[in-house]
């Protein structure tokens, strides 16, 4: 099965998808993508794999599911298998998260689109972004990245939220960066999010 097919599946389904790339590894989930970046989707094991890193290839079985508006596999069992990288996608921020891409809201088949999507569907793909840090919130491991793209979540801050674990940027700052194209809802609408890779 490929993450497509698997994403295209209703909630709640079995799902098994056979030697993916990590590209992006987590606290408590993990993300896997098609070897030529048309699809990804995010991970959340019954146990993290201890040591897990981007490059690794994993086979990956579970039920699908959704978390925040974005597709996943939920309680998956993992192998690991080797190691092979696939390489992010240059987005703008305005083409982040991209629109619904077959969604069934009955079902939650597919995969719903952000609010003033701009372009296809990339929730779930690793991706590289640039722009400057507007705002910073220490407290809960976030900023806000804006590259003139004119991205508004109704936080008051502009551009586009960016969650880490790792070091902040100072405020004001020129950065680039690479993470995971994914959402989160704020109200009735689903707003797009960028899971910094460290």
């Amino acid at each position: 099965m490929s993450i497509v097919q698997a994403k295209l599946l209703p909630v709640p389904s079995a799902a098994g998808l056979y030697s993916r790339p990590v590209t992006a590894v987590f606290d408590y989930d993990f993300y896997i993508e098609e070897y030529d970046r048309t699809a990804g989707i995010r991970v959340v094991p019954f146990a993290m794999p201890e040591g897990l890193s981007p490059s690794e290839t994993v086979e990956v079985a579970g039920v699908l599911s959704v978390i925040d508006g974005e597709r996943c596999l939920w309680s998956a069992a993992v192998l690991r298998l080797g190691y092979r990288a696939v390489k992010p996608v240059g987005l703008t921020l305005k083409a982040l998260g991209g629109g619904d891409w077959l969604f069934n809201p009955a079902t939650y088949a597919g995969q719903q689109g952000v609010a003033g999507a701009c372009g296809l569907n990339n929730i779930g793909l690793l991706v590289r972004v640039c722009g400057t840090v507007t705002w910073v919130d220490a407290d809960n491991h976030l900023y806000y990245l804006d590259d003139g793209s004119g991205v508004d979540d109704g936080s008051g801050h502009s551009g586009v939220r960016v969650t880490t674990w790792g070091q902040l940027p100072v405020q004001w700052s020129a950065v680039a960066v690479t993470g995971v194209s994914s959402c989160y809802h704020s109200g009735p609408d689903l707003h797009r999010l960028l899971r910094q890779r460290y």
